[in-house]
């Protein structure tokens, strides 16, 4: 049950950086030279 929560939550944080990503690609490029 907790891996399914933890999977769930990953999931909808990879859709939701996906989106983003979409959005803004600028500000995808910025936060790679950050790291």
């Amino acid at each position: 049950l907790f891996n399914k929560l933890l999977a769930s939550r990953a999931i909808a944080k990879a859709v939701e950086d996906e989106a983003r990503s979409k959005k803004s690609p600028m500000k995808k490029r910025s936060r790679t030279r950050l790291r």
